[in-house]
């Protein structure tokens, strides 16, 4: 059983039915505790998208990893996934920050983002399987350890299932 919960006001005792929690990396939570009664903690990372409140929406910004707005979140954009630099960002800080942070995994969301806007303008934004594709090999073998889930992006499953652990 699992749970994901973007607040910040439960105490470890609200997830004592659930093996797996997936908690917002920003928030505090009480990741050792839960870790302490042998559930795994994932921290969530909007793998295709950034949200303009999020400590390193400026990097993505001035990187110009921007691609266009999520008209269904306001704040949202979505990231050109096939630039090196995001790969990077992702591989070299934003995954040890969680590490850091005591998780024992990632839950990636938002990668359908980049893969539907491929599939609605292909001739502007082709190669985004392969790229997202090639960036969860990339995480997995930067981080072989760290547990890695997928929200969605069911398109590349079949060719992302060895870079994974769950979706």
């Amino acid at each position: 059983r699992w749970t994901v919960y973007y607040g910040t006001s439960l105490p470890a005792s609200a997830f004592a039915s659930f093996d797996l929690v997936v908690l917002d990396a920003e928030h505090v939570a009480p990741i050792q505790e839960l870790k302490a009664q042998g559930k795994t903690v994932l921290g969530y990372l909007s793998l295709g998208e950034a949200e303009d409140y999020r400590p390193y929406y400026a990097a993505v910004r001035d990187k110009k990893l921007l691609l266009e707005a999520n008209p269904q979140w306001a704040g949202h954009y979505i990231i050109d996934i096939r630039k090196p630099e995001w790969e990077e960002l992702v591989i070299k800080e934003l995954i040890p920050s969680l590490i850091g942070k005591g998780f024992d995994g990632v839950m990636f969301d938002t990668i359908d983002s980049p893969l539907h806007l491929s599939l609605s303008k292909p001739g502007k934004y082709p190669g985004m399987e392969d790229a997202a594709v090639n960036l969860l090999c990339a995480i997995r073998k930067a981080h072989p350890d760290f547990k890695l889930m997928l929200n969605r992006g069911f398109e590349i499953l079949t060719r992302a299932a060895t870079c994974i652990d769950m979706v």
